[in-house]
């Protein structure tokens, strides 16, 4: 590892990038823009930030003339194509004398540093991480990511201070307002790309400051795009249009980082394009199609809540409510009272739980009224999970259920439950209640025109899965656009 000790000049930009020697490197794995994945001679992979390691001499310089740049009040000189002009006058102020490959990346350098994040910006841009993490300070606790074929990587970067991760989040979250402090320890916001921040420093974060980035695509998924990476089943998905174009009321529940809001984004493509939609969420994470949309965000500093946020949606005149997470007792009461309610022709939210038996379990913990569970129709589990010996997680919807009534009391009806060995989501029984609200809506009302539908919609979803169509194209042929 070259210059880990090139004394305090490494400490001077607040964090320090190295790249690893030729004898440290076993073998490629991959690269691409601004980055490649190596594997070390110990095994271990490692992920590297495409930008030249800086001597001491390099360092200081970069951070002085980052400095200066900062300090600049003449308008004309923050701007962005004026940096290398900048960079150029700087080092001929400080005599220092530079070959052309050396202004190129100190002037990258300098433009990330001014205008982006840093090294973090190079990881920001790259549309195969989903997660970028820093767990403390110092080489022994380097920035992470998750790469969606790989898993979790060390990267080549780390920061230096506490001050350094506080000033990096504070910058990142400044157009919202928002920055962390002794005074507020815990920071959570949503970038411009739509990427989610949570920061916590000392007291909260007890082995250093911390914060994770949680990457969210341009795009969301389509239904099609669902079925064709093994998300879903061509049938299931057919199913679930069923329920989404009729007036069911669903929960999307799963662990943690299982992919539960992609889902319910996805399937809300089913809804009509013209339907009036309020989408109430703490951080913006939906991504609707629909012209007809309200999108409401908790603000913590104001003290408007979640509840108050789904309570207001009932003065609304919504067709569809969507609530992107219900968390506590408070929010879970207001989202079942908007089901109660008959808010439009569905609510939707996401949750989190292992299993439909859980999630029925963890609402009456969390104080909703047994009988009042009978009006939620459907709940969709989705799990995130590795396989032993693998090296990708897999996301899967794993088990679609019914709550039907038994004898005044909610009873799970499992329609489809996930097969583990041939990794697929299989028809585990009949519907009863989307059946009977899918009728009811339908002009025949028959039963065999319910399984005609799931017929012909499983074979059109298998035929948009092998085109991969995307979100934009699937919506717009659901809208019945030619």
């Amino acid at each position: 590892m070259q210059n880990q000790e090139i004394g305090r000049e490494k400490f001077l930009l607040g964090w320090f990038l190295w790249q690893p020697s030729a004898k440290e490197t076993k073998r490629q794995l991959s690269s691409g823009k601004n980055f490649r994945i190596v594997e070390l001679k110990d095994g271990e992979c490692l992920y590297c930030i495409g930008l030249p390691e800086l001597s001491a001499q390099e360092t200081g310089l970069l951070s002085g003339a980052f400095e200066e740049y900062k300090a600049m009040s003449s308008p004309e000189f923050q701007e962005l194509e004026n940096i290398e002009l900048f960079l150029e006058d700087y080092c001929e102020r400080k005599l220092a004398v530079l070959e052309q490959d050396q202004k190129e990346y100190l002037g990258k350098y300098l433009r990330l540093m001014a205008f982006g994040h840093g090294p973090l910006s190079v990881l920001l841009e790259n549309q195969e991480l989903e997660e970028i993490a820093a767990n403390g300070t110092g080489p022994e606790k380097p920035v992470r990511v998750f790469d969606k074929r790989m898993g979790w990587l060390r990267t080549n970067f780390y920061y230096c201070s506490e001050s350094a991760v506080k000033n990096a989040v504070n910058k990142m979250a400044s157009r919202l307002g928002k920055r962390v402090s002794l005074q507020n320890p815990r920071l959570n916001a949503v970038l411009n790309d739509g990427s989610r921040l949570s920061c916590s420093i000392n007291p909260v974060s007890f082995l250093g400051p911390s914060f994770t980035l949680r990457k969210f695509g341009r795009l969301p998924f389509s239904p099609a795009e669902l079925v064709a990476n093994n998300t879903a089943s061509a049938e299931a998905m057919a199913f679930l249009k069923a329920a989404f174009i009729t007036d069911c009321n669903a929960m999307i529940a799963g662990n943690t980082g299982s992919g539960k809001s992609s889902t319910l984004n996805s399937l809300l493509c089913f809804v009509p394009k013209d339907e009036r939609i309020i989408a109430v969420e703490e951080t913006p994470e939906l991504n609707i199609m629909h012209n007809h949309l309200v999108k409401l965000n908790v603000s913590e500093g104001l003290n408007i809540s979640m509840k108050d946020l789904i309570v207001d949606s009932l003065r609304m005149r919504p067709d569809r409510v969507i609530v992107g997470e219900v968390r506590n007792e408070e929010e879970l009461l207001a989202f079942v009272d908007t089901i109660l309610a008959g808010q439009g022709r569905g609510s939707y939210c996401t949750f989190h739980a292992q299993s439909s038996r859980d999630a029925l379990a963890r609402m009456k913990k969390l104080g909703v009224i047994e009988t009042d569970l009978l009006a939620l129709d459907l709940i969709v589990i989705q799990r995130r999970w590795k396989g032993i010996g693998e090296s990708s997680e897999k996301r899967r919807i794993v088990e679609i259920s019914e709550i039907i009534e038994k004898e005044g009391r909610p009873e799970l009806n499992t329609i489809f439950s996930f097969d583990y060995g041939k990794d697929r989501l299989e028809k585990a029984g009949e519907s009863a209640r989307v059946r009977e609200k899918f009728q009811n809506a339908s002009s025949s009302g028959s039963k065999t025109k319910f399984r005609e539908f799931l017929m012909f919609e499983s074979a059109r979803m298998q035929r948009l899965a092998e085109k991969n169509s995307g979100i934009l194209e699937f919506f717009r042929l659901e809208a019945g656009k030619k």
